[in-house]
């Protein structure tokens, strides 16, 4: 009996170590590229801090009880309180942590903005980061080719596969409010320039047939 109580606390504690090692991945620790810029958090405990962007920003929050939602201020130096250089921002990671959603204000209006990010990947490639496009910030990371992505303009995102040289990628576009063909999503394929920093893009809507619709067209910002 004892020997079979000393068995399950052993199973009971592997358990939870392995649980919070699930849980901690999907915090928002670490490197993110954001429509801000690089940005760099750290949580301990509920307590979170950050950097962001070019410019000295930084900001100080809270993590809710499951580490799922941020909520704090954020600052731009020379900043001395809420204004045009200094405010507060909501934040949501996705379920699989590799992302997140939010919105960020000044202190002293409702001028409210946009605020997505993708997890920075430890593997650098020809298309991973942020991109300025026709279509808003796009971020992109990649995985075993695999690449996926979020842009400003409504709320939208891609899937595709990276060629083999590294200097295509095709796949999928959906955006709000359906996410669905053929208004809302469509075929694309990202040609990269000789310098790595410009790309090129056909979009059809719907299923890829005919001649590619509206440009699309992006250059690589390495901090915004």
């Amino acid at each position: 009996m004892k020997r079979n109580k000393i068995i399950l606390l052993c199973v009971m504690f592997l358990y939870f170590i392995n649980s919070g090692a699930l849980a901690q991945e999907n915090t928002f620790n670490g490197d993110w590229y954001t429509n801000f810029g690089l940005m760099s958090i750290t949580v301990q405990g509920s307590y979170t801090e950050g950097t962001f962007g070019t410019n000295g920003g930084s900001f100080t929050g809270i993590a809710s009880e499951n580490g799922k939602n941020l909520h704090g201020n954020w600052f731009v130096e020379p900043s001395i309180g809420p204004g045009f250089t200094a405010g507060k921002f909501i934040m949501k990671i996705s379920d699989d942590g590799k992302s997140f959603t939010g919105k960020t204000w000044h202190g002293r209006n409702a001028d409210e903005q946009k605020l997505i990010g993708r997890r920075s990947p430890e593997t650098s490639d020809n298309f991973s980061g942020m991109w300025k496009t026709d279509w808003g910030i796009l971020i992109m990371t990649v995985e075993n080719n695999q690449v996926t992505g979020i842009y400003e303009n409504n709320d939208g995102k891609i899937e595709g596969t990276m060629s083999q040289d590294g200097n295509t990628v095709e796949g999928n576009w959906s955006q709000a409010p359906s996410y669905k063909a053929p208004k809302d999503a469509g075929k694309f394929v990202f040609s990269i320039s000789d310098d790595y920093i410009k790309f090129k893009c056909d979009q059809w809507s719907g299923e890829k047939e005919g001649d590619p619709e509206d440009n699309w067209t992006g250059k690589k910002l390495d901090n915004i």
